[in-house]
């Protein structure tokens, strides 16, 4: 028997729990700014332009 799969937390994204809750921290708790957080994922790998995260 199987769980069904959760809901994301951003419908469409790509973004998991754990991924916001880096980004929050970097952000919020540790004062990065967005190119600082930008370099640290490009470092693991995830490519993310800062221009996708603007909300309007």
């Amino acid at each position: 028997m199987r769980a069904p799969q959760p809901e994301p937390p951003i419908p469409g994204s790509f973004a998991t729990p754990s991924l916001l809750a880096w980004i929050v921290n970097g952000k919020y708790v540790m004062s990065l700014p967005l190119y600082r957080i930008e370099t640290d994922l490009k470092a693991c790998g995830a490519t993310i332009s800062r221009q996708e995260w603007r909300t309007g």
